[in-house]
């Protein structure tokens, strides 16, 4: 059996409904990073948009490239966590993480906290 390249995949929402080259918020990212870390520290963690932050910009087969090689590394790692704050389709990413050796998907859901008025 070959080594998991990363212990976690953060997956989850990057351009969703988005229109253009509009992407949703991204600061859940560093909420599950930061929540692994303290768990499990030394983990590694791979994070599609903290390595690719312009790929709004990449041309269609950069991007093409760059989405199935997520998919395929996300097959790799040991563990995969999506967030998903609203329905959403799945994605191709999503599914391959059901792939991984120990069959281990995650989800991760983080509640904003309510303003008090």
């Amino acid at each position: 059996m070959q080594p998991f390249e990363y212990d976690v995949f953060i997956g989850g929402v990057i351009q969703g409904s988005e229109r253009g080259r509009s992407i949703a918020p991204q600061d859940y990212r560093t909420r599950i990073r930061a929540a692994v870390e303290a768990g499990r520290p030394g983990a590694t963690v791979y994070d599609p948009v903290a390595c690719h932050p312009s790929s709004i910009d990449y041309g269609l087969e950069r991007a093409r490239q760059t989405f199935f090689g997520h998919a395929a590394l996300a097959a790799r790692c040991r563990a995969f966590i999506a967030y998903l704050p609203e329905a959403s389709t799945v994605s191709y990413t999503h599914l391959r993480a059901h792939e991984t050796v120990l069959d281990l998907v995650c989800r991760l859901l983080l509640e904003k906290k309510k303003e008090r008025k």
